[in-house]
């Protein structure tokens, strides 16, 4: 191997796109965005806490500051948890 031909490739792959829960066959277990969607949140703040004991979340709000719909999810789950306190 040359290492003076070399070169890096960045590829971004998140659970947010369509292609990340392809498996064999074909078959996407979250075809829609709004299921991908909820399950990031489901993961980092609900998946992280029953095995850690706290959410994945370190509340920059960098999700919030970049949502194209104006949704700062730091805020939902605010308030969702004083809806079940």
């Amino acid at each position: 191997m040359d290492f003076k031909q070399a070169k890096k490739i960045k590829q971004l792959y998140s659970c947010n796109l369509l292609d990340f829960a392809r498996v064999a066959g074909g078959h996407n277990f979250r075809p829609d965005r709004e299921t991908r969607l909820k399950y990031r949140y489901y993961h980092q703040h609900r998946g992280f806490v029953e095995d850690y004991g706290e959410p994945k979340c370190v509340g920059c709000n960098r999700c919030g500051r970049v949502c194209l719909a104006g949704i700062n999810p730091a805020a939902v789950i605010k308030d969702l948890y004083e809806e079940n306190v």
